[in-house]
C-alpha cells in the first residue's frame, strides 16, 4: 500500500484530540467519534497507516485487537513534534508541495521538512518580535 501523508497526519490529529492522561484512543471503524478525522478513509487504509505511525515511533503503546480495532495510549514526543510542525494547513500544504516537487518522501523526511518549514517561518517572524518587545 502506498503511504498517504494526509492519513498519517489525520491519525496523529485524531489520537491527540481524543487521548487524555488516563484514557487511550480506540480506533474501531464501526464506532468512530463524531467529527473523526478518519471517517474519510476505509479501515484497511487506517490500520495500515496506524502501523506505519507505530513503526516510525509516533505512537505510544499501540495494542492490536486481532486487527479489528486498535488501542493507542498516546502520541510520543516525535508524534507531538510532527503534529506541531504540520498543524496549520499552510505549513502542511508547503510541506506537501516540497514532496511533490522532489517526487518522493519517507516519514523521516516528511518530519524533517515540516520542521524546516516551521523553523524558516519562525526565523522570518522573529526579528519583528525582537525589535518591538
Amino acid at each position: 500500500m502506498q503511504l498517504n501523508l494526509d492519513c498519517i497526519r489525520d491519525i496523529l490529529l485524531e489520537v491527540e484530540k481524543y487521548t487524555k492522561f488516563n484514557e487511550a484512543y480506540e480506533y474501531c471503524p464501526d464506532n468512530l467519534p463524531n467529527g473523526s478525522f478518519l471517517s474519510k478513509y476505509d479501515s484497511d487504509t487506517v490500520m495500515y497507516h496506524i502501523r506505519q505511525c507505530d513503526l516510525s515511533g509516533y505512537l505510544l503503546n499501540t495494542n492490536w485487537r486481532v486487527f479489528e480495532y486498535v488501542c493507542i495510549e498516546d502520541l510520543t514526543p516525535e508524534g507531538h513534534s510532527f503534529i506541531a510542525n504540520t498543524r496549520t494547513d499552510e505549513r502542511w500544504k508547503k510541506a506537501k508541495g516540497v514532496f511533490s516537487a522532489i517526487g518522493g518522501f519517507s516519514l523521516k523526511l516528511v518530519s524533517a521538512t515540516a520542521e524546516g518549514i516551521t523553523t524558516a517561518m519562525i526565523n522570518k517572524c522573529l526579528p519583528q518580535f525582537l525589535e518591538n518587545p
